[in-house]
């Protein structure tokens, strides 16, 4: 038992090496397996006010391919549900993250995204760097959010001259202006799911 735990965590580990380590491009490799499916928010959402930015960063994907929906359940269920959740963090860097998961025994696994597809992502969004960078408003939120689930439906950050004109563009402590995809994600989105 022993040995399987230990199994477990240095998988985990050399998978956020391997995630954070290998992305260059502006679309991962692999992808999650469904593009239409729902996403689950924790209490914690609703409890420090995000539920408005969530459903606006979550619907701002909705509309730009066939294949891809993202809606709301108030069911979390382990084979396509994303998870949203909002906290705090030591990092102060950081203002989100999507972690894609791999369904698996005996603990679901991090898939990293150059790598393997995967079945859900964990959304965190960390109350305490967005209110220190000033954008703890609901359009800026809403920023944060969309590029969250961008990462979620499997594109990468922005690279290039692109990046400015981009909703996936790398995010810092600043005052962001884009708030939704833009011609260029959306171009990015069909070229990973279809038109």
């Amino acid at each position: 038992m022993k040995r399987k735990k230990i199994a477990v965590a240095l998988t985990v580990l050399s998978s956020v090496v391997l995630f954070s380590s290998f992305v260059s491009a502006d679309v991962f490799p692999k992808k999650r397996l469904e593009g239409k499916y729902s996403a689950w928010y924790d209490s914690s959402v609703s409890s420090y006010g995000y539920t408005g930015s969530v459903d606006a960063g979550r619907q701002s994907w909705n509309g730009i391919s066939s294949k891809v929906n993202i809606g709301k359940t108030t069911v979390k269920t382990g084979n396509s549900t994303d998870e949203v959740y909002v906290g705090t963090t030591t990092d102060a860097e950081t203002l989100g993250q999507a972690m894609p998961y791999m369904i698996s025994w005996p603990a679901n696994i991090i898939a990293p995204p150059n790598l393997f597809n995967w079945d859900y992502s964990v959304i965190s969004l960390y109350h305490n760097t967005i209110s220190a960078g000033k954008m703890n408003t609901n359009d800026l939120r809403k920023s944060i959010v969309s590029h969250e689930f961008g990462h979620a439906l499997g594109l990468a950050h922005t690279t290039g001259s692109n990046a400015s004109k981009s909703i996936m563009k790398p995010k810092s402590n600043s005052q962001e202006t884009i708030f939704e995809p833009q011609t260029y994600d959306k171009a990015e989105l069909k070229s990973k799911w279809g038109n």
